[in-house]
């Protein structure tokens, strides 16, 4: 006698397939998500508190004769940097899935 078959099987659209993979995709993605995002938050405080400390250590250095221009790139520069970070932060833990 002959092998039997299951003729049941239904193939899966190639649309189905790739929502099922979006799917498996975003569950495995959930992990990393989690640990990038609870690890760059320390790192984000900590370029914070060091660029507070750095620009203390200068002020404290200098005294009166800091240069304002100095003081007001620092902090310019401290904001762009924490911006970037998180911009860079969410983008990677919200990307754009949007079928064009």
């Amino acid at each position: 006698m002959g092998q039997a078959t299951d003729k049941t099987r239904v193939e899966k659209t190639p649309a189905e397939k790739i929502k099922e993979e979006r799917a498996k995709q975003e569950k495995q993605n959930t992990l990393w998500r989690r640990i990038v995002f609870w690890s760059t938050i320390p790192v984000v405080v900590a370029t914070i508190v060091a660029s507070f400390i750095v620009l203390s250590n200068y002020l404290g250095t200098m005294g009166a004769n800091a240069s304002p221009t100095v003081i007001s790139a620092w902090f310019a520069a401290s904001v762009v940097q924490v911006i970037g970070i998180l911009v860079i932060i969410t983008r990677h833990l919200f990307p754009d899935t949007r079928d064009d």
